[in-house]
């Protein structure tokens, strides 16, 4: 029996470092990108196993497996369910 179920999608959530913002229509050059927890979904579940919870979540959408696997396989070793 799990403590919290919760339903939503698998995202990271990309942000990207930068001087300065560009102009309209000026290039500018990309100085680090970060790769974070990109919902709520995926954010409250992590927190939760963290906090000792069994938890699951239920993925409504369909996620990369190149770019997805990284984010399943951080909440796998939290011990967040992703069996559905």
């Amino acid at each position: 029996m799990m403590d919290l179920c919760v339903v939503g999608d698998l995202k990271w959530l990309v942000a990207l470092s930068m001087p300065r913002i560009p102009l309209l229509g000026e290039g500018t050059v990309v100085s680090s990108i970060q790769r974070m927890l990109g919902n709520d979904a995926a954010i409250v579940s992590l927190l939760a196993a963290r906090l000792g919870l069994r938890c699951q979540i239920l993925a409504t959408n369909t996620i990369a497996t190149c770019d997805g696997q990284p984010l399943i396989d951080m909440l796998q070793r939290e011990g967040v369910d992703l069996s559905h």
